[in-house]
């Protein structure tokens, strides 16, 4: 009787556990359910995308400027991100929508020309590229007009950053599509300021700043800028673009 009331008591015990066990299981699963990667995602995390963007690209390109011309890496930059983001679980779907409409957007020349429906990565058109965004507002364009015009004429890294970071991201719009452009260049200036630091020696990027190097920094924002109409995804796709693209054309690798 005894043998038979322990041999119940051991089988009750191992059927609370497991059942503890399924629940622990459960609320674990739960607990560790990750942030759907929407837009929203995409925006208040650009800058940190962005970077992780970069690194999976340079993990895993294929092309070099001396073997490969300027379009071809621009073309393969833009597959690498859109494949990192699929695989950081954002939709599909929404992704390709993203790269055919910024390939579409991508002159042939796309570093030295650039038509009313082109972007390109050259730097005295950014502010006319920028007043063709119709989302955007005239305020808008003046403040990042002023803002290049003093990082062509900044003497160190330093006081372009101070720029960015005590001017303009105080500054107060109220169209909400200049506040989102607002945000997501500073966010994605600031995470690009330490990840081009970070890898300055595989980059090889010289230690005069902010001239050349910088205008990787600076214009890694810009492509995100321009890729606006598009969304947070746009944006962080574009930015990797053009920060690709940067690096590329002052002779880093």
């Amino acid at each position: 009787m005894k043998t038979k009331n322990l041999f119940a008591a051991i089988l009750l015990v191992l059927v609370i556990a497991g059942a503890l066990g399924v629940f622990y299981s459960c609320t674990k699963d739960k607990v560790n359910i990750e942030t759907p990667r929407d837009e929203n995602y995409a925006l208040t995390h650009a800058g940190a995308l962005h970077n992780a963007a970069l690194v999976y690209y340079f993990e895993n390109r294929q092309l070099l400027k001396s073997t490969s011309s300027v379009e071809e890496i621009l073309d393969e930059a833009l597959e690498l991100t859109s494949r990192f983001l699929v695989g950081e679980g954002f939709d599909t779907e929404k992704v390709m929508d993203v790269k055919f409409r910024i390939n579409s957007k991508l002159g042939d020349l796309a570093f030295k020309s650039s038509s009313v429906d082109e972007i390109c990565l050259d730097t005295a058109s950014f502010i006319s590229q920028m007043s063709n965004i119709e989302i955007l507002s005239s305020e808008f364009v003046k403040e990042m007009d002023q803002f290049l015009s003093f990082a062509h004429n900044a003497n160190t890294l330093e006081e372009i950053s101070d720029f960015v970071n005590n001017h303009f991201a105080k500054l107060e719009f109220l169209n909400p599509y200049d506040v989102t452009a607002q945000k997501v260049y500073v966010d994605i200036y600031n995470n690009s300021c330490n990840y081009w630091r970070d890898s300055s020696k595989k980059c090889n990027l010289n230690s005069l700043w902010p001239k050349p190097s910088s205008w990787v920094i600076i214009n890694d924002g810009i492509g995100a800028i321009l890729a606006s109409p598009l969304g947070p995804i746009g944006s962080i796709t574009l930015g990797t673009i053009f920060s690709v693209g940067t690096n590329e054309e002052i002779g880093q690798e």
